[in-house]
């Protein structure tokens, strides 16, 4: 793992925060603590392809509910 503020590739892990149990890192150089970058959908957590298929399936008129049943 790469440390966001001095670049230096020597991070350890520092525990987990939130309900997903997100990695933290922590920089032996500057000492800095932070967690790998994650790629998101504004402030939502869904992953670009399931969205991606959310939105083509309610394109083809399925109802509201079914892409959740069907996901």
């Amino acid at each position: 793992m790469t440390c966001l503020k001095c670049k230096h590739e020597s991070c350890k892990k520092f525990g987990t925060y939130g309900k997903r149990k997100v990695q933290r890192w922590r920089c032996q150089s500057c000492k800095a603590t932070f967690s790998e970058p994650v790629e998101r959908l504004e402030s939502h957590y869904t992953d670009l392809d399931t969205a991606a298929r959310v939105l083509e399936l309610m394109m083809e008129g399925t109802s509201v509910r079914a892409p959740g049943r069907i996901g």
